[in-house]
């Protein structure tokens, strides 16, 4: 994709151009391990709730003995026993 579309795209859509074509994902699985990719900030944590920021809505991240063993450059890793992501507008 061009430099002079994308800037035509973000503007008329009112996007911030450091979220275009981004996209974040959170996968849980059944081992106890939950990765989040294209997380935009940590907003709250403890052993019970993570709640993250991402590109496009915050996740709140529910559970027992929830910690993160890798947070950095967009990439997190929760361990612990997930019993329930909501997801909300920002």
């Amino acid at each position: 994709m061009g430099i002079k579309f994308k800037k035509a795209l973000t503007s008329f859509f009112e996007i911030p151009p450091s979220s275009f074509g981004k996209s974040s994902t959170v996968t849980s699985a059944y081992c106890g391990e939950t990765s989040v990719s294209e997380c935009a900030g940590l907003i709250s944590y403890d052993d019970t709730a993570i709640i993250l920021r991402l590109c496009d809505c915050r996740a709140s991240i529910y559970g027992k003995e929830l910690s993160m063993s890798f947070y950095g450059n967009g990439e997190l890793t929760i361990n612990g026993r997930v019993e329930r992501i909501d997801f909300t507008d920002l």
